[in-house]
């Protein structure tokens, strides 16, 4: 199980909005999300399992937007607490001076307990403001900002960026404002 960066941006695109395919979708392919998690997931997972797993995803998707200049919603913010107030965590020490977040419970619980600890283990280490979500709207994939100055916003340059690029250059066309063509002398 990763406790990372790495592991939140693969757990926000459990679903892909360009394809349609989300990974949480029904209950087997939410236990099989939570297997593939090192999670135990012996016990029967419920529709309403699966709605409050999408609710927290998307709720979570609302706070990494904060990481690009929006406001998350008060919402999500509760949405946020309230799966962290149930989620049962232990603090574990290890050799070296150092110590984890790890998680008590198995099945959905477990999961989003997971999911908190990488949460904190990211800003702890500095590494959640990195933690973008495409500003394609047509994307809005999770992405590692690893630009220089975190100034990325799209989760890949050469589709959503330039996608984006164009579709606001002929924007500017239509509208008159775009660069006029230079007569030559």
């Amino acid at each position: 199980m990763y406790h990372d960066a790495t592991y939140i941006v693969g757990f926000l695109n459990t679903l892909n909005l360009p394809t349609g395919m989300d990974l949480l979708a029904d209950p087997p392919r939410l236990a099989e999300w939570l297997h593939r998690g090192a999670l135990d997931c012996t016990q029967s997972l419920s529709i309403q399992d699966v709605a409050r797993a999408t609710e927290f995803r998307e709720a979570l998707r609302d706070l990494v937007s904060g990481n690009s200049g929006r406001i998350p919603s008060v919402a999500s913010l509760e949405i946020v607490d309230r799966a962290a107030r149930a989620a049962s965590l232990s603090l574990r020490f290890r050799q070296g001076a150092s110590a984890t977040l790890d998680p008590l419970g198995s099945g959905l619980e477990g999961g989003l307990a997971s999911v908190l600890a990488a949460v904190h283990s990211a800003m702890a280490a500095g590494t959640w403001s990195r933690i973008k979500i495409c500003r394609n709207p047509a994307c809005l994939r999770a992405f590692h900002d690893r630009s220089r100055n975190r100034s990325g916003v799209w989760c890949e340059m050469a589709v959503c960026g330039n996608m984006m690029k164009a579709r606001r250059f002929r924007r500017r066309q239509r509208s008159g404002d775009g660069a006029r063509s230079r007569s030559l002398p």
